[in-house]
């Protein structure tokens, strides 16, 4: 993978110059291939001599220009420093850091990238004036300059060089994948790749403004925050914004500011790369729809499962699971409120001698067929639950004993009136029935209700007993 692709146009035309910067280049593209594949860091003993080779040629030889050329002498001494600054961090990274190490090779990938951008902006974008200024003055009159820098020819390719370095950045940054701006160190933008030109429909250059007022309103206030703080306490971070494009459609931004920084930690400005993450929004977006309905689906079928669960299968009416979490619950509210709670346990009388005498496929039947009497005679707020077999327990909730006993011989009649096709005669059922008492638990309403239906069964069946 290439990061920065060498183009004929960067050639100044001094052949260790321009070996040396294709090298530069080159170190580059191999550092960041092997860590962006995490393949072993490349060797670089040999990086170390070139780089020192880059140093010791470019940096003598620009310093010569500064001193034949226009530029202040305080001006000279600043560039003087922060070639030192960068002979200084070579000399660190190489003489400390492990480059084996994906860390360290991603810090000298990051330095090298940073000083090569923001050399050639930043430090070099002043000198071809102060070279242009002096080439028909200092240069003219003293020709043993052009002597010691090696000649006419020479001299003038290497302020050409210079005078081309902000034309070389911006070709490399207008191809690069990303949006790039530089700040100065009051925060006003002094570059920004065609990129941004592209997504905005106009050069920043030429209207500033545009770009502050182009971010989504709800986000403005948090982006000028954001960079303000990067000013106070200077160090990377992102920031994930809305950015209104030329068509007025709105895209994500997330952009990572790094401050540039002089050796004395002096703020000189920042320098940011963006990327459209608009794809990825609307993609976390679907991704978030598709768990939105896929989280409704598994609460649909979650519910459906337990409908199941606490369905008796033939009868389609509540079974004995419900009935015990239903009947918790109700003494709970009951205890809590003072309100009556009362039970209606009902079976169906010799449903042994009906599988018997005519099978158990009517015997399914007469079993469907009771539940729907009962369903006739019951409240909505009652719960009909089959206990098991042939048996039936009502829940009564707000319901005395009187009420009870009313409905258990409603309920009664209506059976023993129905005729059953299957067996060319009608059906009997026996109940036993009990009110709630304050301290009793779910068994002890069951068991006394049951002791009640034995009761019934007992005295001749078809018939109703109150619990004592």
């Amino acid at each position: 993978m290439k990061f920065f692709y060498w183009n004929e146009s960067y050639e100044i035309g001094v052949e260790n110059i321009d070996a040396q910067h294709q090298q530069l280049v080159k170190l580059i593209n191999s550092l960041g291939s092997a860590l962006e594949m995490q393949k072993e860091m490349p060797k670089i003993t040999s990086l170390v001599h070139e780089l020192r080779d880059y140093i010791d040629f470019h940096f003598h030889d620009e310093e010569k220009l500064f001193y034949h050329s226009s530029m202040p002498e305080s001006e000279q001494e600043e560039h003087k420093e922060i070639h030192k600054i960068f002979i200084h961090k070579i000399d660190t990274v190489f003489s400390e850091k492990d480059l084996s190490d994906a860390k360290a090779g991603q810090e000298v990938f990051d330095f090298l990238v940073t000083w090569l951008i923001n050399h050639i902006l930043g430090i070099d974008k002043s000198i071809p004036q102060y070279l242009s200024d002096a080439q028909n003055t200092e240069f003219k009159r003293d020709e043993s300059a052009f002597i010691a820098l090696g000649g006419n020819e020479i001299t003038r390719t290497l302020i050409h060089a210079l005078n081309e370095s902000e034309k070389r950045f911006r070709l490399l940054s207008d191809n690069a994948p990303v949006l790039i701006w530089i700040t100065d160190a009051q925060g006003k933008r002094i570059f920004a790749n065609k990129a941004w030109a592209l997504i905005l429909g106009e050069d920043v250059d030429e209207n500033a403004d545009v770009w502050i007022n182009n971010i989504h309103r709800k986000d403005r206030a948090g982006y000028k925050k954001h960079i303000a703080s990067l000013r106070d306490k200077p160090s990377p971070a992102d920031f994930e914004y809305r950015f209104k494009k030329e068509n007025g459609e709105y895209c994500h931004l997330l952009e990572r500011s790094v401050p540039r920084l002089e050796k004395n930690g002096t703020f000189m400005g920042l320098f940011a790369t963006t990327v459209d993450i608009t794809s990825l929004k609307k993609a976390e977006k679907s991704l978030r729809q598709a768990n939105q309905v896929l989280e409704a689906e598994v609460e649909k079928r979650t519910k459906e499962m337990r409908q199941m669960m606490l369905t008796d299968i033939l009868t389609g009416t509540k079974n004995r699971r419900f009935l015990m979490e239903s009947l918790d619950a109700n003494i709970l509210r009951s205890e809590r409120y003072g309100s009556d709670l009362s039970l209606i346990f009902i079976d169906i009388d010799h449903f042994k001698n009906v599988n018997d005498d005519y099978g158990h496929l009517v015997g399914d039947n007469i079993l469907v067929r009771v539940t729907k009497i009962i369903k006739e005679q019951v409240r909505e707020c009652d719960e009909l639950c089959r206990y098991g077999g042939e048996e039936f327990v009502i829940l009564l909730p707000e319901s005395n004993v009187d009420h009870a006993e009313l409905l258990a011989q409603r309920i009664l009649n209506a059976i023993r009136n129905t005729d059953m096709p299957e067996m060319n005669k009608s059906i009997t059922v026996s109940a036993g029935l009990g009110q709630w008492q304050k301290g009793e638990k779910s068994l002890d309403v069951l068991k006394k209700c049951d002791h009640a239906l034995y009761k019934a069964k007992d005295t001749g069946r078809d018939r109703a007993c109150l619990a004592e």
